[in-house]
């Protein structure tokens, strides 16, 4: 029983793959995080409740994914990737950022998360290619 259980982290010898891998980690509870909370405030505290805005939302989540996967898949074949992995992270921190300026902006108005979750959406994309390179296998 020791062979297929052996061969299955060998991936984390390599050093960079194991700073990647840890990264990709970090980010990825981060964007979960980011999902649940944005899906809870729509739910819950902008419409009260309501399905239809809640639908909108997971539109504007997974739509761009579906949408734009030829241009994604494009660049990450044609573009330096490691440039490309800084410019989406770089994207994704900003966006991290916009969604806490709304969240502070919530008491005032009543305030558009949408955007915010299409450019999320549309941001996510492309640096998953990153990993074969770090193993060599691209």
């Amino acid at each position: 029983m020791g062979g297929p259980v052996k061969g299955t982290f060998r991936s984390l010898n390599g050093f960079n793959y194991r700073i990647w891998a840890g990264g990709a980690i970090v980010s990825n509870v981060g964007t979960w995080m980011q999902r649940i909370a944005q899906g809870w405030l729509v739910l819950t505290q902008l419409t009260h409740n309501n399905a239809t805005a809640m639908g909108v939302v997971m539109a504007l989540q997974f739509g761009p994914h579906l949408l734009l996967l030829p241009l994604t898949g494009f660049a990450a074949d044609h573009l330096d990737r490691r440039k490309l992995l800084i410019a989406t992270q770089a994207a994704m921190v900003r966006l991290s950022a916009d969604a806490s300026g709304l969240l502070r902006r919530i008491e005032r108005e009543d305030v558009d998360v949408d955007p915010a979750r299409l450019r999320h959406g549309v941001e996510d994309g492309g640096g998953h290619v990153f990993a074969l390179e770090l193993l060599h296998v691209a």
